[in-house]
């Protein structure tokens, strides 16, 4: 099968027309249908812009699938629980940390099976890893046979949310993705493709694009994802990586572009050598500038510690899980934060984002306030400050202390349309906070790392 993407082009009588070989050669199982020369010939541009609108059709990226509905707010494990830990005890310890996604490497049907039935006891869901699912052959008949046997395998189960092709994949393989999520998607219409992309520091080589955005532009037009997926992992040996908020930028900017939500990371292990210890407020950070930004789903990498001829050269030390599958510091952290994450819920999955600013020192690819905003200035240090709308057209802001070092104090001053603060309460209460104006200023604390949402009075 030809590797060459395809792109949607506008053609000029003069120009030559791409053919290309899998609308030449049509394939329907282990049936070849050859297109006669004559035909070809006179027929090619219909077949072309046939083909683009049933890619359309097929790889509709805005609607999600019916599984989506009734999820809680997704907060995902990525290498969740291995083979050793599918028991009762580990799946209750897993939704009792407020996790409602889990996505292993588990190896054989059968234990992804075991895994889905222990599940659907705790309301867990599972995106489902089978190596049946291989986005680097060829998508030919035995590849499109396998593919329904994995649907078969798994699609009756409740506790399914969706069907993993492959993490951080270069361009070369999106088109072979994007069949695979066609066939998938042709099959089981009720259920989730997940990929995941590469960060953009991302060397060229991995990508197999000259540019970052080449990389995002090929992945949305090609593969055309039901959400975008996407790791970046800020804190490193040497410091906070200055990239961070520029690629959430991106990733937001083309989510909001193609009308699909997408979903960001919290590194939440040591690895060596250039990953250290994680803290808390490390976590939060980037947990809650994820959501700044409009994530609509957090992952988490790791939660347990990786099986060792799986992960090449790094050493992975120390996770939310320990070797022996035992809780560390790093499940408590996991647990107070889903916690405060899942009592926003209600009112972040209602919130459509709309503005995304930064105050103080100003990381790359960021902006500063606009003019004739509800704010003004923000003093007291760096802050992000994610602008929202719920469907009642109610302004919402989720401010985030940049500082991960230091609790601080901020001011924020505020136009004269802004009375005050209502803050979505993060312990589960359903008495809001009030935080009125005085003289045009608020005063608010905020632990370091940490992220609050409010409702602007006007």
């Amino acid at each position: 099968m030809s590797k060459q993407p395809f792109d949607v082009q506008i053609y000029s009588p003069n120009q030559p027309i791409y053919k290309p070989d899998y609308l030449l050669n049509l394939q329907h199982q282990n049936r070849e249908i050859v297109m006669p020369n004559i035909i070809k010939n006179y027929t090619c541009r219909i077949v072309t812009f046939l083909f683009i609108a049933i890619n359309i059709s097929l790889y509709g990226q805005v609607k999600l699938p019916p599984v989506i509905d009734s999820l809680s707010f997704p907060v995902m494990t990525w290498y969740g629980l291995t083979p050793e830990q599918l028991d009762t005890a580990h799946f209750k310890e897993l939704a009792d940390a407020g996790f409602t996604i889990n996505f292993s490497d588990l190896r054989t049907p059968e234990l992804n099976k075991k895994a889905l039935e222990l599940a659907q006891q705790y309301g867990i869901k599972l995106i489902i890893n089978d190596k049946r699912i291989q986005p680097d052959k060829p998508v030919d008949s035995a590849a499109i046979a396998k593919l329904d046997q994995v649907v078969k395998d798994y699609s009756g189960s409740p506790a399914l949310l969706g069907y993993f092709i492959v993490d951080e994949s270069g361009a070369e393989n999106f088109e072979n993705m994007a069949l695979i999520k066609k066939e998938l998607c042709l099959k089981d219409p009720r259920h989730l493709v997940y990929a995941n992309l590469l960060p953009d520091y991302a060397t060229a080589k991995q990508t197999g694009t000259n540019t970052y955005g080449e990389y995002i532009d090929k992945y949305m037009k090609i593969f055309q994802p039901q959400f975008i997926s996407y790791d970046y992992y800020p804190f490193v040996k040497s410091g906070f990586k200055d990239t961070y908020y520029q690629n959430l930028g991106t990733i937001r900017e083309a989510a909001l572009k193609a009308g699909v939500p997408f979903w960001s990371f919290a590194m939440s292990c040591q690895i060596k050598p250039a990953f250290p210890l994680p803290r808390e407020s490390w976590i939060r950070l980037q947990l809650f500038s994820g959501l700044a930004y409009g994530a609509k789903g957090l992952q988490y990498f790791t939660y347990s510690l990786p099986p060792r001829d799986t992960v090449g050269p790094e050493e992975f030390i120390t996770s939310i899980l320990d070797s022996r599958g035992k809780a560390t510091y790093l499940y408590d952290i996991a647990e107070r934060v889903n916690s405060e994450i899942h009592s926003l819920e209600g009112v972040l999955k209602q919130l459509k984002s709309i503005g995304v600013y930064h105050t103080g020192n100003l990381p790359k690819g960021t902006e500063p306030l606009p003019e004739d905003f509800y704010i003004n200035k923000i003093t007291g240090g760096d802050m992000v400050a994610g602008y929202f709308k719920d469907k009642s057209g109610h302004p919402y802001l989720l401010l985030v202390n940049r500082n991960y070092e230091r609790k601080l104090n901020f001011t924020i001053s505020v136009s004269k349309l802004v009375k005050g603060f209502m803050e979505v309460s993060k312990s589960g209460s359903n008495d809001p906070v009030e935080y009125k104006e005085k003289n045009g200023k608020i005063e608010l604390q905020f632990n370091k790392g940490d992220g609050r949402l409010f409702r602007i009075v006007e």
